[in-house]
């Protein structure tokens, strides 16, 4: 999920517009962006999208206090093990194939997520 000005900066060509009853805070419906096209990309990985939604995230800007460019979640994480090292402020994700864990913490410290 981008956040809707980051969409407009990117320059991806806007869709369409809906509002969306509880799918943001507050009470009242939130309005959602759908844009073309686009490719999240980083090191090692990439995912492509044909369309990608956006919604304002200034709300949850001002609340942490920092700029929040997307909201990233399963289809980005779903290939890949995803390690989080809370301590370090830093998400982490590898290969399966290519993944032997080697941590300290025992099964019951490890946090595993299976989605349909």
């Amino acid at each position: 999920m981008l956040n809707r000005p980051v969409a407009e900066e990117l320059g991806l060509r806007l869709l369409r517009e809906f509002d969306q009853p509880n799918a943001g805070s507050g009470d009242l419906p939130t309005r959602i962006s759908v844009f073309s096209g686009a490719t999240i990309a980083f090191p090692g990985n990439s995912l492509d999208l044909p369309q990608i939604a956006a919604i304002d995230l200034g709300e949850i800007e001002r609340t942490y206090g920092t700029r929040i460019d997307a909201i990233v979640g399963y289809p980005l994480m779903a290939r890949d093990v995803v390690i989080v090292d809370f301590d370090g402020r830093t998400l982490t994700m590898e290969d399966p194939a290519a993944f032997a864990y080697n941590g300290t913490h025992g099964a019951r410290d490890r946090r595993r997520a299976e989605c349909p």
